[in-house]
């Protein structure tokens, strides 16, 4: 990344920190502390996030089965766990700045189970474009259908035209040359010419049902602060994934911090009170946290308890 990029990346990511700051200073802070919580729905929350995780893992696993040659593998290098393992010991790399850590150490983790760098590095990619894409796919389709409240009539045009662009970008003729660019930029073998039609289709179902699911989330944990306001979904659908894109657009920022809580503001503004969407905001951010971390240390143990199980078993001698 040029000196150039890396700044402009600080630059929108502060302008956004600073304008959350001075949207926040009208809130009557004595009313933060009169909120109630109601832990069912926050619990309820932190489990949608934990799946959500684990569906991530299987997106992936689709995307890098597809690009490796799996009929030489071992059967249990291939299985749910032991990929969703790898995810897993990578996820935590995307608390560091540039994306490329954890695309790396996901080249790093499954090498031992003897899947190439390049399949895992390929797949890492799309999986990225892919959730981009469709994620700002979707969230630009919700600000359509609420531009009676949320948008004027008259930008409809331009978000058809770019969802279109997005759908149109996400295509194997174009996505294949745009990969291969991006991996020869990052001097990686990329190996684009096994995504097709049919991967395409199966992927965006994928990650639709991931994106509502996530957004769901959202809704719980918005439910947790207040049983009494109307909450449209649509208005939360694309609050979680346009700030999920946002987040994963911006380079220089840890798990897209700060941008994310910038966007999920601008969308859920006029739904929320401001010491509502504050704790909207912190709350998402905390529990995601926690989420990662508990993601991360059951996919070890649950993965770790098989091979000790088998190690402990004893061995009977034939006579």
């Amino acid at each position: 990344m040029t000196p150039l990029r890396r700044a402009l990346g600080w630059v929108i990511a502060l302008v956004l920190l600073a304008a959350i700051g001075v949207y926040f200073r009208q809130l009557q802070w004595q009313q933060l502390l009169e909120v109630e919580f109601r832990w069912p729905y926050l619990l309820a929350s932190l489990l949608v996030m934990l799946i959500c995780r684990w569906q991530l893992a299987m997106i992936w696993r689709q995307l890098l089965l597809g690009l490796a040659d799996s009929r030489s593998l071992p059967l249990e290098a291939c299985s749910a766990s032991a990929i969703n393992t790898v995810f897993a010991k990578a996820w935590l790399g995307r608390y560091v700045p540039g994306k490329i850590t954890g695309i790396l150490a996901r080249a790093y983790f499954a090498a031992p189970l003897g899947f190439s760098k390049t399949a895992v590095i390929t797949s890492s990619l799309m999986e990225a474009a892919l959730q981009i894409g469709i994620s700002l796919c979707l969230g630009l389709s919700c600000l359509m259908l609420l531009s009676h409240s949320f948008l004027p009539v008259s930008s409809i045009p331009l978000l058809l035209l770019l969802v279109g662009m997005l759908l149109t970008a996400l295509s194997p003729p174009v996505l294949r040359p745009i990969l291969t660019w991006a991996g020869k930029k990052r001097h990686l073998s990329i190996a684009a010419e096994h995504y097709h039609w049919a991967l395409m289709a199966k992927l965006l179902l994928s990650y639709l049902g991931f994106s509502l699911f996530s957004a769901f989330g959202l809704l719980l944990l918005i439910l947790s602060l207040t049983p009494q306001i109307e909450l449209n979904y649509l208005q939360v659908v694309a609050a979680q994934t346009l700030s999920s894109s946002a987040g994963m657009l911006a380079i220089v920022a840890p798990s897209g911090l700060g941008v994310r809580e910038g966007v999920q503001l601008l969308v859920l503004e006029s739904m929320l009170s401001p010491q509502l969407l504050l704790w909207s905001l912190v709350g998402a951010r905390l529990l995601g946290i926690i989420a990662d971390l508990l993601y991360v240390g059951a996919s070890l143990l649950a993965y770790a308890q098989p091979k000790r199980s088998r190690k402990e078993t004893p061995r009977h001698s034939s006579h």
